[in-house]
Parts: structure tokens; sequence; C-alpha cells
């Protein structure tokens, strides 16, 4: 596998799979966080739904691809918010336009330096983008092709083989990230990102672990991705919050 096929693998993920069911947890040594993530995203109905603890509350994000509508539940607050979401159909993005999904054309480069060109998500899928949709990954860790290599093509991770990739920050995120080095195990088949780690000193400061994941299977274990999880309806004795 060449290194444009896995980056562009990444960038453009969603086209890979129609079903996936899982959770990670993300760490972050700095700021002494530990975050679990749930999710079940359905990029054919662009249903998504994503369950986590984000900065203290126990967070539901929940897209619906038929209403276009995407409920965010704070169950530790007990309150809501709804907003309509935009259409595939009315997403100006670069779906319709395979060239424009290349490696190459998400980077534009001018005198003022260097604009990223990120897909949009008709899924909105949140958080869960870390690993099911990783273009910040893709675009900020791999700009750089000389700055990293693939370890090892074939590995297994939860029963998915990986592509290992080890590389070395640029100075720029040394001194943002506080990490000189990282390594991505990357699923072949889709582009997700099973695994990260960022090293200092050889020392692990950030990273972000797969614990489970199912992928387009006909049948998922506990809760199939049915539209009743995708249900949008504000729970009872919940508060909304609106905008003023």
């Amino acid at each position: 596998m060449k290194k444009d096929d896995i980056q562009g693998k990444m960038l453009n993920s969603i086209d890979y799979y129609n079903k996936v069911k899982g959770s990670f947890v993300i760490n972050n040594k700095s700021s002494n966080s530990n975050v679990e993530i749930e999710y079940f995203v359905d990029t054919i109905k662009n249903n998504s739904k994503s369950v986590g603890v984000l900065e203290g509350s126990f967070i539901e994000l929940v897209h619906n691809g038929s209403s276009n509508t995407r409920l965010e539940i704070d169950k530790t607050n007990k309150v809501f918010k709804v907003n309509k979401t935009v259409s595939p159909e009315d997403l100006s993005d670069l779906d319709e336009n395979e060239s424009g999904k290349s490696v190459k054309s998400r980077y534009e480069y001018s005198s003022d330096g260097v604009v990223y060109v990120f897909r949009n998500d008709p899924t909105y899928m949140g958080i869960a983008s870390e690993s099911l949709f990783p273009q910040e990954t893709a675009l900020w860790y791999l700009e750089d092709q000389s700055l990293w290599s693939i370890k090892k093509r074939t590995e297994n991770i939860l029963g998915r083989e990986v592509v290992v990739i080890d590389g070395k920050f640029e100075d720029y995120y040394v001194k943002n990230r506080g990490a000189t080095s990282y390594k991505l195990w990357v699923d072949i088949k889709t582009g997700i990102l099973l695994q990260l780690e960022e090293y200092s000193n050889k020392e692990i400061i950030n990273s972000l672990y797969t614990k489970s994941i199912e992928v387009d299977r006909k049948k998922f274990s506990k809760t199939n991705l049915n539209e009743n999880i995708f249900n949008v309806t504000p729970p009872k004795g919940y508060k909304e919050i609106t905008l003023e």
C-alpha cells in the first residue's frame, strides 16, 4: 500500500463503510482527561449516535438523516438542544468530484500559508469522527510524507487488518502538542483510525484506543443499527436550551 493510498482512505473513510458500531477511549496526559465514546453510524441513511462523558457531563448526540435533525442530550443536567442540519443535497461538498477527494487536492498552498480542505460529514457524527472520519489526523499529521513511513503493512487489531504508520511531528506541532513523534494504526479496508499514540521522550502522552468495533455486519451485537436508536424525540422532563 502506497502512502497516498492510506492517507486517501483516511481522508475519505466514510466512503468505505455503510454501518459501524463500536467504542474508543481518548487519553490526554497534559489535561489528565480520559474520554470514552460509544458510537453507532449509518452512512447510507446519514444517521449517527454517540454517547460519552464530555467535560463532566454524560452527553448523548443523535442525528437523524431522514428529518435532518440533531439532538444533543445532557443527561447529567437534564437539558437538551435540537438543531436542524443541512441535507446532503444542499451541502457544498467534494462528494460528486472524485478528483477533489485526492490527497493533493486537500491542500491549498499560497504565500499566506496552507488551507486544509475538509469534506462535510453528512452524518454529523461529532467526536466519533476522531476515529471513524479522521480527516484532521490525515491532513495535519501526514501532510509532509517525508516525515512518516509505513512500519508494518499488516497487523491485527480486534480482528481488523491494519497498517502501522510511524512519524515525526513538524516543529509547529511539537510546540503546540508537546509531542515529538506518533504512531497510527489504520484499518486497511476503511481508513478508520483504530489506534493512535503520541510520544514525548518515548513516553505516551496522548492516545486513542479502539475498544470494540463492528463494521457492515448483517446483525450487530446487542443493538442493531435500526431507526429506533436514531430517534430525535426530546426526553420527557428535560429542559430545552435555546439560542436567545
